[in-house]
């Protein structure tokens, strides 16, 4: 963001979207320090969101579920039909996010539809942050 905005600034503006995930609001086990990582991006896009919105810098940042992705595949077991089946409990639509899911919502924050929106965390998450836990909790494996 130090060099966006320092362009921005001279460009007379623009708009920011960091990435965090739900992890800074609902917490699993052995994910510590990446929630924290995650809740300082947070912090920190809402604090630019402040210094910069009379400059004409929005920021905004975007907190994803479980999404398709290497990742994903990697520490749910995507690719196997109980990791999947787990990962998608924790949504309350019950399935997984799409990367393009996720790219329009930036897009969207990015355009000018979105102008009057700064320091804003959006949940892109299948509603997983208003989701019951799933019975069988127990990590993520």
């Amino acid at each position: 963001m130090k060099h966006q905005i320092k362009a921005m600034l001279a460009g007379g503006g623009g708009s920011i979207v960091n990435c965090a995930s739900v992890v800074v609001s609902r917490f699993y086990p052995g994910l510590s320090a990446y929630s924290a990582a995650k809740a300082g991006i947070v912090a920190m896009t809402r604090t630019a969101a402040v210094e910069y919105a009379q400059k004409g810098i929005r920021v905004n940042v975007v907190s994803p579920g479980i999404i398709e992705s290497d990742m994903s595949r990697e520490n749910f077991h995507l690719d196997q039909p109980a990791g999947r089946a787990f990962a998608s409990s924790l949504h309350a639509m019950n399935r997984v996010g799409k990367v393009e899911e996720v790219a329009a919502t930036v897009a969207f924050l990015l355009g000018d539809k979105a102008s009057f929106i700064t320091g804003q965390d959006l949940a892109i998450d299948g509603g997983s942050l208003s989701a019951a836990w799933p019975v069988n909790y127990a990590g993520a494996g």
